[in-house]
């Protein structure tokens, strides 16, 4: 049985007493079923395959390859993100307008936003956005964007806004 029997509510000859006039009437809207349900399976076909690239050249949303960034001329990582995935700085405002603190590595304190996408560099955390800007394209092997509940499985806890992982090239 194909689609078009299916659709139909009646078919032909069960309409008993029905004029020729109905019978032109049911297969027209038939026929309009038919090209609404084409169009909206179309459409959502369309829809479905849009989201998976998003990348400048197509490529993965989520992810920055080597070769993408050596495409540019970059004079930071930050720039090379600014450029091809500027969605991965956008950050939503902060909720408070005390910021609380925590310590680098070098055991100074610094002040971050809690909802700050946070940069870790080789799995180490390296800071906030601004960190981007301290390392060059030339050392990257790629970088990832990982959405909060990623990190957070990842990493552990204190990533609201998700974490950006950044790895070197092995030499």
């Amino acid at each position: 049985m194909d689609i078009p029997q299916m659709i139909r509510p009646v078919e032909k000859g069960m309409m008993g007493s029905a004029s020729k006039g109905s019978n032109a009437r049911s297969d027209r809207a038939h026929r309009i079923v038919v090209r609404v349900l084409v169009g909206s399976c179309l459409t959502l076909a369309a829809c479905a395959t849009a989201g998976t690239g998003g990348g400048s050249n197509g490529g993965d949303a989520d992810m920055i390859v080597r070769e993408e960034m050596e495409s540019g001329s970059y004079e930071s990582l930050f720039n090379a993100v600014e450029t091809l995935r500027p969605a991965w700085l956008r950050t939503r405002p902060a909720t408070t307008f005390r910021l609380p603190t925590r310590e680098r590595l070098d055991g100074t304190l610094e002040s971050y936003a809690p909802n700050e996408t946070v940069v870790y560099l080789d799995n180490v955390r390296l800071g906030g956005i601004d960190s981007l800007h301290t390392l060059q394209v030339e050392q990257i092997d790629f970088v990832e964007r990982l959405r909060p509940i990623d990190a957070t499985q990842a990493w552990g806890t204190d990533h609201p806004a998700g974490a950006i992982h950044v790895r070197t090239r092995r030499q």
